[in-house]
């Protein structure tokens, strides 16, 4: 998975320690996100995103649009399968929290409530 977090993190011109401070984790946990060694939780993952002004797909390198085409499809299926077990998890969970965010027939940009 091509975790795009030093990139957005550089972008706002935060050092690990400060991301690591607003997301309270250790700095070495922040360090090891962008090196792939581990992986942000999906709950984590949407924090980064938050902090560092972006969105999951484009933190995660995936295609921006909310439509895919057909022909995107068999490639990030290639991704998927070329992800480890932990690599696979985290990708589920993160499209699991992006379809309770964004179900289909939102607007582009429509944030569904949290749930009580």
């Amino acid at each position: 998975m091509d975790l795009r977090l030093k990139d957005y993190r550089k972008k706002a011109s935060m050092s690990q320690g400060d991301l690591a401070r607003l997301l309270d984790v250790d700095i070495k946990t922040v360090g090891n996100w962008e090196r792939g060694k581990t992986m942000p939780t999906c709950e984590q993952l949407w924090d980064c995103c938050v902090i560092l002004s972006t969105d999951p797909n484009s933190m995660l390198g995936w295609p921006c649009s909310q439509q895919l085409d057909k022909h995107e499809e068999p490639e990030i299926m290639d991704l998927y399968e070329g992800l480890s077990a932990e690599g696979r998890e985290v990708a589920t969970n993160v499209v699991a929290g992006l379809v309770d965010r964004y179900p289909a027939g939102g607007g582009e940009h429509e944030l569904v409530e949290e749930r009580a």
